[in-house]
């Protein structure tokens, strides 16, 4: 037998082996129905799991804010079932809950384009409206790859294994597709609603490894309540009014290209405005603060250091200059302590070091600013404090 406390205080016993689902049927039929998974100790897990030990135990019902993540991933579920039915041959990869959505990766010859979101969005309603259950089932890893390797799945082959030997491997059905997920999930596809949109596409790396094949991603998400969605796709349309990007390119201040990834490229009005906001902050921060200039490009080894190339190596930028490089994207971001500090008598100064401006270049009037990188000489900028002291990023405290 195992004791179970539920939210009230109550206790109960059961059986060892006994479901979440057959308690809560036990409870009462609409508990069970509006029910879509169970929190054992405060973890959320699949309501049909077996409960093997005492716990306390929570029904969890999709106004849950705790049900937004299963929804979610749920939803891409039947993305990725939707794919499959529309364009067989389409591998899938990995698809997981991100923050605000969720995204699914494919590997396919020709790439998605945003034309193929409605259609992907009505298949994915059919599936939703056929509310099969979710199942799982626990595979041998030799079974696993044999099934997926019959299929063609050779992106799963390769995820089974990468999973820990002491990890169990787990199946989950929808109907008759299944997929490789670690859980969990709602009881079926009927319990996602339709409060969910398909975002965009775009490219990545399997496994965020510019050697690896290019697959594509569709990002999307989903909502408990169709007016929660409707709200977040307001947000998102205010939002790409003030995008700095396509501020930049219609005020003729600047713009992004591909060959520097995060890099901007400054117009003549741009670049004038930007120096006049440099000078201001000069004056402002006189006195205050130390004007140091960093370097553009650091080893990778230093943001391992720091923790930022295991959680943000996608979005760095990468190149072979002799070692393999990191771009400075999270230089800006670094606190003191995560970054080396060679001079030993600054460690006590409180002052806060300021970086205002980057390197320039320079290009002759008239000159497309399309070929800036190509055919301008950047001119690197060395800019020391007034009284010459070595040079390191050091964040104290400001002298006011």
């Amino acid at each position: 037998m195992v004791a179970l406390t539920f939210p009230d205080g109550a206790q109960r016993e059961y059986p060892a082996g006994t479901t979440g689902l057959d308690i809560a049927k036990g409870i009462s039929p609409s508990l069970a129905k509006r029910t879509v998974a169970m929190a054992l100790n405060g973890t959320v897990v699949d309501l049909a799991d077996p409960i093997q030990a005492d716990a306390k135990i929570e029904f969890v019902n999709r106004e849950d804010p705790r049900a937004l993540e299963l929804i979610r991933h749920d939803t891409a579920h039947v993305l990725a079932e939707a794919v499959q039915a529309l364009w067989p041959g389409t591998q899938v990869t990995i698809g997981p809950v991100i923050d605000n959505g969720f995204y699914y990766d494919f590997a396919r010859n020709d790439p998605f384009v945003p034309e193929d979101l409605p259609v992907i969005e009505k298949k994915m309603r059919e599936i939703i409206a056929r509310d099969k259950p979710f199942t799982r089932e626990e595979w041998s890893r030799e079974k696993a790859k044999q099934v997926f390797r019959d299929k063609g799945e050779n992106f799963k082959v390769e995820l089974v294994d990468a999973i820990p030997e002491d990890q169990t491997l787990k199946i989950y059905y929808q109907g008759d597709w299944f997929d490789l997920c670690r859980g969990p999930h709602m009881t079926s596809t009927g319990k996602i609603g339709n409060a969910f949109k398909l975002m965009k596409v775009a490219g990545a790396y399997w496994r965020g490894d510019s050697k690896n094949p290019m697959l594509t991603r569709i990002y999307g998400t989903a909502f408990a309540k169709q007016e929660e969605l409707d709200a977040y796709l307001k947000q998102m349309e205010e939002a790409e009014k003030r995008d700095h990007r396509r501020l930049g390119r219609e005020l003729d201040l600047f713009h992004f290209q591909e060959e520097g990834p995060g890099v901007v490229f400054w117009h003549a009005k741009g670049w004038t405005l930007f120096q006049a906001i440099i000078a201001y902050m000069r004056r402002r921060l006189a006195g205050d603060y130390d004007e140091v200039n960093a370097p553009q490009m650091l080893d990778k080894a230093l943001w391992e250091t720091s923790g930022h190339w295991q959680w943000y190596r996608e979005k760095h930028v990468r190149g072979a200059v002799g070692r393999r490089r990191s771009g400075r994207q999270a230089l800006v971001r670094h606190q003191a302590d995560e970054l080396p500090r060679p001079c030993a008598d600054l460690q006590a100064r409180p002052h806060q070091l300021s970086r205002p401006a980057d390197p320039s270049c320079r290009i002759r009037r008239g000159a497309s600013l399309r070929s800036f990188g190509r055919h301008a000489r950047p001119v690197a900028r060395a800019r020391l404090h007034a009284r010459r002291r070595p040079c390191v990023l050091h964040r104290g405290t400001a002298r006011r």
